[in-house]
């Protein structure tokens, strides 16, 4: 789902300057090449680092304290706008969003992602999980909401292996009436073991309905959906 239209514009990149104009230069410098807001892309722990001949455990304590002190700047306006878009959006999201979408919808087309993350990092109430092996990046404001994921992830995928087939949305979401549509939504997009297919239906990710391995697959997709159309 993307921002609409009418919510506040931001210069994120101009905020985010202005946050780091508060630190130290070292930690200004550390900061800012580690979520790429300098005008670079984002440097790992070693390179900084490697910059500063020091190690990649001292450049992540900098990172740390540098992270720290900025938090105590949330109160100023501009940073409660954005907190309070993020929030907003999260909210609109069922309470989670995949982390490449969440910074897609929030950037729209300016180029600004990397201090959209910067400021999911400082700013509180937002929670991140990392990529795993059942999901992918996601955020979050509910510290413990993987706990909501799982029920959900556990009874769609038992629901694909007993039925053996492609499901629609609406299939899914009566298994798991008790959750809200969006953040059903949105958990189908964070699940790894699950996806959407080109026919537009949910399925497990091995399956060749879901990613065709060649011309044979796609040959079939084609026909089904020549078929699904002809019934509609």
């Amino acid at each position: 789902m993307i921002v609409k239209s009418q919510k506040p514009q931001f210069n994120y990149s101009k905020v985010c300057l202005e946050l780091l104009g508060y630190l130290p230069e070292r930690q200004k410098t550390v900061v800012g090449n580690r979520f790429g807001l300098l005008g670079k892309d984002p440097q790992t722990l070693q390179e900084i680092g490697d910059y500063f001949g020091i190690t990649r455990e001292r450049i992540r304590q900098i990172e740390k304290e540098a992270l720290l002190q900025l938090a105590k700047y949330q109160s100023k306006k501009d940073l409660q706008q954005i907190i309070a878009l993020f929030k907003e959006y999260l909210r609109e999201q069922g309470g989670a969003k995949r982390e490449d979408l969440a910074l897609r919808d929030l950037s729209r087309q300016e180029d600004c992602q990397n201090q959209i993350y910067f400021l999911l990092v400082l700013a509180e109430p937002f929670y991140r999980t990392s990529e795993n092996e059942t999901v992918y990046s996601f955020w979050t404001t509910e510290e413990k909401i993987i706990d909501r994921f799982l029920p959900i992830l556990e009874k769609t995928e038992n629901l694909f292996k007993i039925e053996k087939k492609l499901l629609s949305q609406d299939d899914i979401l009566l298994i798991v009436q008790d959750e809200p549509v969006e953040f059903v939504s949105s958990v189908l997009e964070i699940a790894k073991k699950i996806e959407r297919g080109p026919l537009g239906f949910f399925g497990l990710a091995n399956w060749s309905e879901i990613r065709p391995k060649g011309v044979k697959d796609m040959a079939l997709l084609a026909l089904k959906k020549q078929i699904w159309f002809l019934l509609l």
